[in-house]
């Protein structure tokens, strides 16, 4: 199994709560412009 933890210090821990951050703000922005993901086959547009 390969470990995608950052390493144990403590520029391993700020480079994680970076990444969380990133994720969260990219999350954030893509709800704010109405995209969402779907595994309805329903709510899919074509």
């Amino acid at each position: 199994m390969i470990a995608l933890l950052p390493e144990l210090s403590r520029k391993g821990a700020e480079y994680y709560v970076a990444w969380n951050n990133y994720l969260l703000n990219a999350k954030d922005d893509m709800e704010a412009a109405g995209e969402h993901t779907t595994t309805d086959p329903d709510e899919i547009e074509t």
